[in-house]
């Protein structure tokens, strides 16, 4: 006798994608177009243009501006001084917004540039999408897709590392 294929699980996120990390073809999606805060792919830039700079090991100054960033945060105190090092790793693994902005202030002079640069940087890289200047202070809304996309090998920074993740979301 045939069996019945189970149940999808039911979807708790407002808005997802699913992608196959190879072709990048749709396999699922729930309002994958939904606007909403786009912090996964600011994270995602951020982390690149610190990598991109090959400046790790410069020591930032935390900014009053950057201290009194909030909700996903490490807590940074205004006059403390990580390296950037520090401050990407608070970025990846705590999704840290603080980071995010003193690593911003450090590398460009101020979060507008930087996001200026972060823009132009996903334009090259194909990306329809634009960070406003607010970026990390409320957060500018977007959809899923270029979340998943940007994390595709050859599609942007944050691919799966080889062997590994075939599938993407977001």
């Amino acid at each position: 006798p045939a069996f019945a294929a189970p149940a999808p699980p039911p979807v708790l996120a407002p808005a997802g994608i699913l992608l196959d990390a190879k072709t990048g073809n749709v396999l699922w999606s729930h309002n994958p177009d939904q606007k909403r805060p786009i912090a996964s792919t600011t994270k995602i830039m951020t982390s690149l243009l610190i990598l991109e700079s090959g400046r790790l090991e410069e020591t930032a100054q935390v900014s009053p501006t950057a201290a009194k960033v909030e909700e996903s945060s490490l807590n940074l105190k205004p006059g403390e001084h990580l390296t950037l090092e520090n401050l990407l790793y608070g970025i990846i693994m705590r999704s840290a917004n603080d980071a995010c902005v003193a690593a911003a202030e450090h590398l460009d002079g101020d979060t507008g540039k930087f996001v200026e640069r972060m823009n132009a940087r996903a334009a090259e890289l194909g990306r329809g999408w634009r960070v406003a200047a607010r970026l990390y202070l409320g957060g500018a809304p977007g959809d899923r897709r270029p979340v998943a996309v940007l994390r595709r090998p050859g599609g942007g920074p944050g691919g799966p590392p080889p062997g590994r993740d075939r599938y993407l979301s977001a």
